[in-house]
């Protein structure tokens, strides 16, 4: 990903006009560019949405795989915490 502004478009380094995803057309002097096999601009919201649904997506797929040693951590994580506020009690 990497930020465009009016004069890398104007350019040619960047796509000169685009829908983003929410569909609205980009028409903001900088805009984040996905590039890729088909280069996709996103206002900067709509970037930073589209980010947090990525990690939200990839955090889900992570915990769907069953890795064993991701839920031994968490346990881990959730033991300790536990024994950090009962002895905060103390």
């Amino acid at each position: 990903m990497t930020v465009t502004t009016w004069a890398e478009r104007g350019e040619r380094r960047a796509p000169q006009t685009g829908a983003c995803y929410c569909g609205d057309l980009v028409a903001e002097a900088a805009s984040v560019m996905w590039a890729g096999p088909h280069d996709v601009l996103l206002h900067a919201k709509c970037a930073a949405r589209w980010g947090a649904h990525l990690i939200g997506d990839a955090r889900e797929a992570l915990l769907a795989s069953g890795d064993a040693l991701h839920w031994i951590r968490r346990a881990a994580k959730a033991l300790r915490s536990a024994l950090v506020a009962e002895e905060a009690r103390r």
